[in-house]
């Protein structure tokens, strides 16, 4: 997952690569970025922190200290 300063800092980096001359899927490529990524990141009005839950999950049958 990324934070809101690292998708900041790779927007700026792509903006800055395409205002240069490079096409946006290959410096998203550099960055190891989807394209899909990009444009899901700026479709917002506003960026935002990762929406995915953030808590550690453990299924349901997984063994119990005791056991």
């Amino acid at each position: 997952m990324t934070s809101l300063q690292q998708r900041q800092n790779l927007i700026d980096a792509i903006t800055e690569a395409t205002t240069a001359g490079a096409r946006q899927d290959q410096a998203c490529a550099m960055l190891g970025l989807s394209p899909r990524t990009l444009q899901r990141w700026q479709a917002r009005e506003t960026l935002a922190e990762d929406l995915r839950p953030q808590r550690q999950y453990t299924p349901g049958h997984a063994l119990t200290e005791s056991e």
